[in-house]
């Protein structure tokens, strides 16, 4: 290779570089913003738009921010604060599915609407009802003391490795699972989250198929006979009766927590058809305990 090619190709290499050394934001309200952030505060960040580096500077408040992942892999979670304390009256009515619904899936306890973050559909511990394609898979992995995520070579960026805050916790292993799918691929619509043992997980994304299906539709799976909403919640009709109290730590493993969860609500409450988790970030877990 001549002197002239070597420098041609190492132009490209960089100008190859610079498309994807970009900061990327994501809203509270699911918005993707490529960017390029020039100064971070408490309380708002400033940045150009990526294709427009020469334009005007926007301000955007942290507030209204739910994640950033910077070009060189590092994540920041932001309105990552654990939920208030809620209070649970003995009883809540039974919630009524759509009566054109009812028919065709009253008999299907299994079914449920999954949550949406930074306009991905969350799946654990169920599976999707709409037909959906598969676009790759990120990693999670503990590595000393910090956690890390790890990209495969599919990924546009390269293989890439950043740091977590949190060792175990599912919240903290499903909001980096979540950041990791955004950056490594712009079509997905949805996670399908594995949790296992000492704070390692990975990530299925996918992208579904037909637009017109209801991509929030899932099937939760059953352990030790009772079914596991987590992140989601039930279609069909179901009655509140009563809290799980669980033990919670920034070490806590999601498989334990849940299956000590499930054992707590059979235990007090042998009716108990289903249970909804609430994870609390270096808190104490609950779960409500409900009846269809």
């Amino acid at each position: 290779m001549t002197f002239n090619k070597i420098i041609v190709s190492l132009i490209l290499l960089m100008v190859c570089s610079a498309i994807y050394a970009q900061d990327i934001i994501v809203t509270n309200e699911s918005k993707r913003i490529d960017a390029k952030i020039i100064e971070v505060s408490k309380s708002e960040i400033r940045y150009k738009e990526s294709d427009n580096l020469e334009g005007p500077t926007f301000v955007l408040e942290t507030q209204d921010i739910h994640t950033i992942i910077y070009a060189n892999g590092k994540v920041k979670l932001y309105n990552q604060d654990a939920p208030k304390e809620q209070s649970f009256p003995d009883q809540i009515p039974a919630q009524e599915a759509p009566v054109a619904m009812q028919s065709n899936i009253q008999k299907d306890l299994s079914l449920a609407h999954v949550e949406n973050a930074s306009g991905v559909y969350i799946f654990t511990d169920c599976v999707p009802v709409a037909a959906y394609e598969v676009l790759g898979n990120v990693f999670f992995n503990q590595r000393g003391e910090h956690s890390t995520m790890i990209l495969p070579t599919y990924n546009s960026y390269g293989m890439s490795v950043i740091d977590i805050e949190e060792t175990h916790q599912y919240t903290e292993i499903r909001n980096g699972l979540i950041a990791q799918a955004i950056m490594a691929n712009r079509q997905v619509e949805g996670v399908l989250i594995t949790i296992q043992a000492e704070g390692k997980g990975q990530a299925t994304l996918i992208k579904f198929k037909n637009s017109t299906d209801d991509k929030s539709l899932a099937r939760v799976n059953s352990h030790l006979g009772v079914y596991v909403f987590t992140d989601c919640l039930p279609v069909n009709g179901y009655s509140f009766v009563g809290k799980i109290n669980g033990a919670g730590g920034l070490n806590s493993d999601y498989n334990n927590l849940r299956d000590k969860l499930i054992k707590k609500a059979k235990n007090r409450f042998p009716s108990v058809q289903g249970i909804i988790p609430h994870f609390v970030t270096g808190g104490k877990d609950t779960a409500e305990a409900i009846t269809f």
